[in-house]
């Protein structure tokens, strides 16, 4: 039996989203969230260890373009590969390349500044809002986990799947705050691109489930018809 889709509950996603992501740009123009991000980056600054310094770079990795290109094409490939389907590579690719135009495109227009460069770990570059590594960290693991928890039978399995997923993407998230990158704001702003954006994605595809990764067992041929006899009609 089929499962029915229900295309609408992702859209209203998708409208949820979008309008926390308007929040949190109105909020910064109007610079009511300037006291918050200042705020959070003085506790981060202040928190700071050698320990969770090199601790903190590594997570940051999980979010960057050199990571999750090679996560989204490998992880199409493999479903290809066991399923026989392009879907999820396209799903994918899709989710980091949209994102990522997308986290671009809003930097060129809101053109705001990143913390101070004295208070940073490491050199940073561009404009802040919103964080392009939260904002692609988002799309991909996001989508990832759709298709991986459409794909698996067990809630357990589909639980543990989100939760990875959403720690993963959250763990970006604070890493970019930690090491002086971005503000508070940026990072949110970009969990909620990043998620409008692959919810956008599987609105426009019909959010049709992703294939099982086990490969499909093959057909077995309808038996001949007995000499002498026609196909009953």
């Amino acid at each position: 039996m089929t499962r029915r889709r229900r295309p609408g509950l992702w859209l209203a996603l998708c409208i949820l989203v979008l309008t926390g992501a308007g929040w949190a740009i109105g909020e910064l123009v109007n610079g009511v969230a300037d006291p918050l991000d200042q705020t959070v980056q003085a506790f981060f600054v202040g928190h700071r260890e050698t320990s969770r310094t090199v601790a903190m770079r590594a997570i940051t990795d999980l979010g960057s373009s050199a990571l999750l290109i090679p996560v989204a094409v490998g992880a199409g490939l493999l479903w290809h590969r066991r399923a026989g389907t392009w879907r999820p590579l396209l799903l994918l690719v899709g989710a980091y390349a949209g994102a990522w135009l997308l986290q671009r495109t809003i930097k060129l227009f809101t053109q705001v500044p990143r913390p101070p460069a004295t208070e940073a770990v490491g050199v940073f570059s561009g404009y802040a809002f919103p964080s392009g590594h939260a904002t692609d960290a988002a799309a991909v693991y996001g989508m990832l986990a759709v298709l991986l928890a459409a794909a698996l039978p067990r809630r357990s399995a589909k639980a543990a799947v989100w939760t990875v997923a959403v720690v993963v993407v959250g763990l970006v998230g604070l890493s970019r705050i930690y090491l002086g990158g971005h503000w508070l704001t940026d990072v949110l702003a970009g969990f909620a691109v990043g998620a409008a954006w692959f919810s956008s994605l599987l609105v426009v595809t019909q959010n049709r489930a992703a294939p099982s990764l086990t490969p499909a067992e093959p057909t077995a041929a309808a038996p001949s018809p007995r000499p002498g006899t026609s196909p009953s009609g």
